[in-house]
């Protein structure tokens, strides 16, 4: 346990008013998965908005099923459900949407330099400092958006292979930011850019994340299923898929592992 263990809801809920989404914010201090969990409470019906943040997942996970690495208390790890009145398509830009929001809800609370890495991170100085992973069913009506945040501390003290791809939003800014206060700046922006996607469709959230897409003009390596696609970055097209220019032409993904190339 450190001093940072603990998580005040109501703090959060003092935070937020007049949100687009009416959040029910709730705190375990440990879980397998949160999103797991409301996943199977979406299959039951719960309603959107909930949220649910832990200290700790022991089975916490990123795309492609990796394990996903915390630090009780230093870290904001949370799931919130949604259910999207959209199309199929828009469905696809819910990871995009958050990226955009865990960027802006960050230099709103005293940073810059935040990117945006297609699909789902969020890096400073090509260090990753968030995550995001939304899990879906658009027959059964939900999505579940989990973040992972790396708030306090400095990436000397992460393990060893991961101090030189991951560091964190106190090393970036110099500033302590609460995961309380955190959680409802995120929350805020998310709402907001949920209700323009569902208002508007793409088109705005697709402007916003190309104002922050670190991989755009960038020499690039995708990893698809079995296929390989090495070229330049050509940013997002209109819904929101990796445009790349490669020796074949020009391939658009819908999906797959970035990486970027020296």
């Amino acid at each position: 346990m450190n001093e940072w263990m603990g998580f005040d809801v109501v703090a959060v809920s003092e935070l937020l008013g007049g949100e687009e989404i009416e959040w029910q914010v709730e705190h375990v201090a440990e879980i397998g998965s949160t999103n797991d969990e409301l996943i199977a409470r979406a299959k039951r019906g719960d309603t959107e908005g909930r949220v649910l943040v832990t200290d700790h997942q022991s089975a916490g996970r990123g795309r492609q099923r990796r394990e996903w690495f915390d630090r009780p208390g230093e870290d904001l790890l949370f799931s919130a459900l949604l259910r999207p009145r959209v199309s199929a398509e828009a469905h696809g830009l819910l990871p995009l949407l958050t990226g955009v929001a865990l960027v802006e809800a960050l230099k709103q609370l005293g940073g810059s330099g935040f990117e945006a890495k297609w699909p789902n991170d969020v890096l400073f100085a090509g260090r990753k400092v968030g995550g995001v992973l939304v899990e879906a069913d658009i027959v059964a009506g939900y999505a579940v958006v989990g973040v992972g945040v790396n708030l306090l501390g400095r990436p000397e003290a992460f393990p060893r292979d991961l101090r030189q791809i991951a560091t964190t939003a106190y090393a970036a800014t110099g500033k302590e930011i609460g995961r309380e206060e955190a959680l409802a700046a995120i929350l805020s922006r998310m709402g907001m850019w949920y209700r323009a996607l569902r208002e508007d469709g793409p088109r705005a959230v697709v402007a916003a994340y190309r104002q922050m897409d670190t991989l755009a003009g960038k020499e690039v390596k995708v990893e698809t299923g079995n296929a390989r696609v090495s070229g330049i970055a050509e940013g997002i097209d209109d819904s929101g898929r990796l445009v790349v220019s490669s020796a074949d032409g020009l391939v658009v993904v819908d999906s797959g592992e970035v990486h970027l190339l020296e």
